[in-house]
């Protein structure tokens, strides 16, 4: 009935020829596709899938390039949206209502999840789900997969939408740190959950919340997250001075600013991102080794912090995968307790397709007694 051509293309297809921001020569692929799924009957809808459900700037961006590019006429716009990622329930609902009215398509959530239990390795951290809008579990689950229903069918009026969760048969392992473990719709033996019944039950004319405005108010607090207390160890790790002291590695069309004591990177393409600073420790004994970002995460976003100690007999590395949210800064924090005297390396390291990131400070601070 619909084929989606390609999957979460926001940074294109089939590189380096299909590669954003090369959107003519996108466009003639994905119209090749389109002609493919036409030839084999004019009856089947053609669908484009991106991600970042819930950042209608970014999607609205791509989505007028590729149709000024020439992409011929399709039928439905696809978007995933992980609430761990992709923005604010409220964001989601902001995005697909502004979509369908630019473009007058429907809107479809061809992929979601929730984890219906806490992941124990970094894939999807505590910290990371504390800007989720619900922790994880089971009855979690199922509430965030009919608020994004209910949301869905609010703002789509009398244009067909549907909501496909990613990937509810998955048989979970016995440990916790991978997608499969944590966030399919199984339980340990292979028993569906609770979740199930979103879509056993589901009657968009007996809508689950009266006031949906303010039951997504209340999913997300507002509490700040903190440095550890001490005197930052690193030169400008604030950014009060710009970029003073910090040498930065990228690729082009990286775009790198400083406003307001935050360093904002932002790309269209693919593109790799660091920032790093030598300094020298006086003093060995036992520190912590912060960052505070904030920022897009989606598929292929890697990041990651660092400390490297250089020594004689060579280098001790240190380091931490960065999950970000951008809901708010989340501090992401290494315990370290044996820095020796001599120099270090500090910094921030990024592979990743289009996003936004910000980094309000970078720290590294002594703990007499951690």
């Amino acid at each position: 009935e619909m084929v989606q051509i390609g999957n979460e293309i926001r940074s294109g297809m089939l590189f380096p020829e299909g590669e954003v921001p090369a959107f003519d020569q996108l466009a003639k692929l994905i119209n090749a596709g389109i002609r493919a799924v036409r030839e084999i009957s004019s009856n089947i809808k053609v669908m484009i899938h991106l991600d970042q459900g819930g950042r209608y700037n970014d999607l609205k961006e791509w989505f007028d390039a590729v149709f000024a590019a020439g992409m011929e006429p399709i039928d439905a716009i696809g978007i995933s949206f992980y609430s761990f990622w992709h923005g604010t329930f409220m964001d989601l609902r902001d995005s697909m209502r502004r979509l369908i009215e630019r473009y007058k398509l429907p809107v479809f959530v061809v992929e979601t999840a929730h984890p219906w239990r806490q992941c124990q390795g970094e894939h999807v951290s505590s910290d990371l789900m504390k800007t989720a809008g619900f922790p994880a579990g089971e009855e979690e689950q199922k509430n965030s997969l009919l608020l994004i229903m209910q949301i869905a069918s609010s703002v789509s009026g009398k244009m067909p939408t549907g909501v496909y969760y990613w990937e509810p048969l998955c048989i979970p392992g016995k440990t916790y740190g991978s997608w499969d473990e944590n966030m399919g719709m199984l339980d340990t033996n292979g028993k569906v959950l609770s979740s199930f019944e979103a879509y056993r039950n589901y009657d968009e004319q007996a809508p689950i919340l009266d006031d949906i405005d303010k039951y997504m108010e209340q999913l997300y607090d507002t509490e700040e997250y903190v440095l550890p207390n001490g005197t930052n160890l690193i030169p400008n790790g604030d950014f009060e001075e710009g970029l003073t002291g910090w040498d930065i590695e990228k690729t082009n069309d990286v775009s790198v600013e400083v406003w307001e004591n935050e360093v904002q990177i932002c790309a269209k393409q693919n593109f790799t991102f660091e920032i790093k600073q030598e300094m020298y420790i006086h003093k060995p004994g036992k520190y912590i080794f912060a960052v505070d970002y904030r920022g897009t995460n989606t598929t292929g976003v890697k990041i990651s912090m660092y400390l490297s100690q250089i020594g004689e007999s060579g280098e001790k590395l240190y380091s931490r995968n960065i999950f970000p949210a951008d809901v708010k800064f989340v501090t992401h924090m290494i315990e370290i307790n044996d820095i020796k005297v001599g120099k270090i390396e500090v910094g921030i390291m990024i592979d990743s397709p289009p996003i936004l990131g910000r980094i309000k400070k970078i720290s590294l601070i002594q703990q007499e007694d951690l």
